[in-house]
């Protein structure tokens, strides 16, 4: 029959391209079909259904969450190959008719402040615009990040600040001792606000939580 078509001459046409009409995959439905581990085994990448994941090995952290702005997770299909390049830079991910690569971000120094004692604590507001650095003097030096000026310095605690935490308006930063206090400063002009806490044992470390109304 083909030989016949084609002395024929082979006419006919051609069907248009089929479209795919995608959708979204089961919240279930994420098998782990590939990994991928950088050279220096620092990094492990692994598909979940159409999601890729990236943890820190030495620690078991999650580190990033790949995503295409484009389609709202890393590919529209089920991933099933990842690889990494000889550095560990790029990683190239394979769906359904398409391959991905994913270039890790380079760190870069922004700022820099020289310190005259050991720094021991240190925290950034989060608007970005603010750095708090604790030393082992208990002193507390508030920096505008842009410009690398000192805002305040301040003598805020007789042993070794452990821990910095600013209020989620930047207004105020919390600093915590091994002199068994918490105390909190006005930014602005470095006044103390609020009550000391005095803790019966001294303090190793500090965090803020509930986008800053809780301290633990």
């Amino acid at each position: 029959i083909i030989k016949l078509w084609i002395e024929q001459g082979a006419g006919g046409t051609v069907s248009p391209a089929r479209t795919i009409r995608w959708q979204p995959l089961p919240p279930g439905h994420q098998p782990i079909f590939a990994t991928a581990v950088t050279p220096d085994g620092q990094y492990a990448a692994c598909s979940r259904g159409n999601q890729i994941d990236v943890y820190h090995v030495p620690t078991g952290l999650l580190a990033a969450r790949l995503v295409d702005p484009a389609v709202q997770s890393a590919h529209l299909d089920v991933i099933r190959s990842l690889a990494f390049d000889s550095k560990g830079e790029l990683l190239a991910s394979g769906g359904f008719r398409e391959v991905k690569l994913w270039r890790r971000p380079k760190m870069s120094v922004k700022a820099q402040w020289p310190q005259e004692a050991l720094p021991t604590a240190v925290a950034v507001s989060t608007d970005g615009l603010l750095a708090a650095l604790g030393d082992e003097g208990g002193k507390v030096r508030i920096v505008e990040i842009a410009t690398g000026s000192t805002k305040q310095t301040i003598a805020a605690h007789s042993a070794a600040v452990s821990g910095l935490a600013f209020s989620a308006d930047g207004a105020a930063v919390f600093s915590a001792s091994a002199d068994k206090s918490l105390k909190a400063w006005n930014t602005a002009n470095g006044a103390a606000v609020g009550a000391v806490v005095q803790a019966a044992t001294p303090i190793h470390s500090l965090a803020s939580v509930k986008n800053g109304e809780w301290l633990v």
